[in-house]
């Protein structure tokens, strides 16, 4: 026996109750997020830098530096399938700004190089990188 679907209606929907359209079929905020955060890991790591910490609650998402340990680079990450991020990099990267200008009243001769990296998630193997960087010492 083949069921068809009703709407709350009782109209019918052609389709069998529990079939599922690719285009319904949405990942949750935190999966983009997590996809995001491990392309721009992978990123900097493609530009020989090294991850040093991944603090938890206030400051960057990221905190990687050089071979020689004489920069740093804070790290903010955005995540979205839409292709509006850039609002969201530019926001991001006044944060990470604002959190450089803390850091370096206790050190100034160690240059920071703040990074907004925003991530477009477009399909599994499709994604688009913008990357706002400014250097602070």
């Amino acid at each position: 026996m083949h069921m068809r679907g009703l709407t709350v209606g009782g109209l019918p929907t052609g389709l069998s109750p529990l079939e599922v359209s690719p285009r319904d079929v949405k990942p949750s905020n935190s999966a983009i997020g997590n996809l995001g955060e491990g392309i721009a890991g992978w990123y900097l790591e493609s530009q020989d830098m090294i991850p040093l910490a991944r603090p938890i609650g206030d400051g960057p998402d990221f905190i990687f530096t050089d071979f020689n340990r004489t920069s740093y680079a804070l790290v903010e990450v955005k995540s979205t399938q839409e292709e509006t991020i850039n609002d969201r990099v530019r926001e991001a990267i006044s944060t990470i700004f604002d959190f450089a200008g803390k850091l370096i009243v206790g050190d100034p001769r160690t240059l920071y190089d703040c990074r907004a990296i925003g991530v477009i998630i477009k399909t599994a193997d499709d994604y688009e990188l913008r990357s706002l960087n400014i250097i602070v010492r």
